[in-house]
């Protein structure tokens, strides 16, 4: 089947070879153009009998389902979209999309399912969904049986999780619709409906990819961040600070040119091991990357073991304090001992007072002590669970999988499972006594 893109490129193919013959007098104009036009066409009438278009949706533009809602007199949007990239363009050798589903208005937007980059495959099958034509006819009252000629099978970005699946409508170019029953917490809001293809460039937010650390001399962990939006964050491994830059995919390597006055270089992920990599800056020697590197050294809690700040011997530091949880640095006196704690992102510091191995913390009003039951029971716990070797489970984050502390005094305790959602939430996972157990999920830290 011709499809309305093919038949652009054979028609932009033809536009541009007569615009070149126009230096050309004659026969000679004629003959360019309609031989152009004329491979142009076949290139592409090869390509859909082969079925080579069909293992990629077309890259340019995006597919979007927006509506307009109200309630409680509120009037506001709901937007989601999916977008798809080139094999090889993120991931080498894989094919990627890109989902979000956001609800605003004006400059006022938040992330209702938080953006997901996950791989996919096109199935030459025909699929029925059951889904309403347009995004503003959403409702079960408005759907119609739909029947597309491909599938698309929508995977997590390791490819061991099936998202969902849906149908490619080549022919108008749209997809069916988010299916009920599906793996990304898409509820009804946000299902059922058609996505309608857009011709403009898609405004999407990094999704990190890959994070590696490497140890400096004087112990804090350097890091290279790499987000899929063709973006990366070098934090103190080429200089003092920061650097921002951007990448392009050369077969597996990562090429990081920086902005101005900084340095890039190469960064190739070990084939074995997503968890190190090697990189090269440029005009300098190549350094090994790997996992985050840190040991517990200073461990302060509240009586309750619910509010707690553990300092690390990176100098960096995980805060926990009502329910919330972020990440910051922590400074030394001249004698070793702590003098203070910053939180990430807020510019916020608390000064550390005590001596010897006695101190204490205030934060958010929560005073907090390394001399009391709890902080000493969530550092032997922390130290019995080997919290305080080297390396890192595969695909975490760089914070230790789980860190143990005291709930109460009568001595039982819960477990704290740290993770990432899309690489932008920070979710928490507690297992509390008695059976129960809370969930949060945070932005940024705050």
């Amino acid at each position: 089947m011709k499809r309305k893109w093919l038949l652009k490129t054979v028609l932009t193919a033809a536009l541009s070879a007569g615009l070149a013959a126009t230096a050309v007098t004659g026969m000679a104009a004629e003959e360019a153009t309609t031989e152009v036009a004329a491979e142009a066409e076949t290139e592409a009438a090869d390509a859909a009998e082969s079925g080579e278009e069909d293992t990629e949706l077309p890259t340019e533009g995006y597919y979007e389902g927006r509506y307009s809602g109200a309630s409680g007199g509120t009037t506001f949007e709901q937007d989601c979209f999916i977008s798809f990239h080139e094999k090889g363009e993120i991931i080498e050798d894989k094919q990627t999309f890109y989902f979000q589903a956001m609800s605003g208005s004006g400059e006022q937007w938040i992330a209702v399912i938080d953006p997901l980059l996950g791989v996919y495959e096109v199935l030459d099958e025909e699929i029925t969904m059951n889904t309403a034509p347009l995004a503003e006819q959403r409702g079960e009252e408005n759907w119609e049986e739909m029947t597309a000629d491909k599938t698309i099978v929508f995977y997590s970005l390791d490819g061991e999780t099936e998202y969902f699946r849906s149908g490619w409508d080549t022919e108008e170019n749209k997809i069916l619709g988010i299916p009920t029953e599906n793996e990304i917490g898409a509820t009804s809001w946000y299902t059922n409906y058609c996505f309608l293809h857009l011709d403009e460039e898609s405004q999407e937010r990094g999704v990190e990819l890959y994070t590696f650390y490497y140890r400096l001399e004087d112990g804090r962990n350097a890091s290279i961040t790499i987000y899929h939006d063709g973006t990366y964050l070098d934090n103190m491994l080429t200089g003092t600070g920061e650097v921002t830059g951007t990448w392009e995919l050369d077969g597996d390597t990562y090429i990081l040119t920086a902005g101005e006055g900084a340095t890039g270089g190469t960064l190739v992920i070990d084939k074995d091991d997503a968890t190190k990599a090697v990189f090269t800056p440029e005009g300098g020697s190549a350094m090994e990357l790997g996992p985050r590197v840190r040991n517990e050294v200073y461990v302060f809690a509240d009586e309750t073991g619910e509010n707690v700040v553990i300092l690390y011997d990176d100098m960096s530091c995980s805060i926990v304090i009502s329910g919330a949880q972020c990440e910051g640095t922590w400074e030394k006196n001249a004698d070793g001992t702590p003098r203070s704690v910053t939180i990430a992102d807020m510019n916020e510091t608390a000064y550390i007072t005590g001596s010897g191995e006695s101190f204490e913390v205030t934060l958010d009003g929560v005073l907090m002590s390394t001399d009391n039951e709890a902080s000493a029971s969530a550092l032997a716990k922390a130290d019995s669970e080997g919290e305080n070797e080297e390396g890192a489970e595969e695909g975490d984050t760089g914070r230790k999988p789980s860190t143990g502390v005291t709930v109460a005094a009568s001595g039982s305790t819960s477990y704290v499972y740290y993770g990432k959602i899309a690489g932008y939430f920070e979710a928490i996972i507690e297992l509390l006594p008695g059976g129960t157990a809370t969930f949060k999920c945070d932005m940024h830290g705050h």
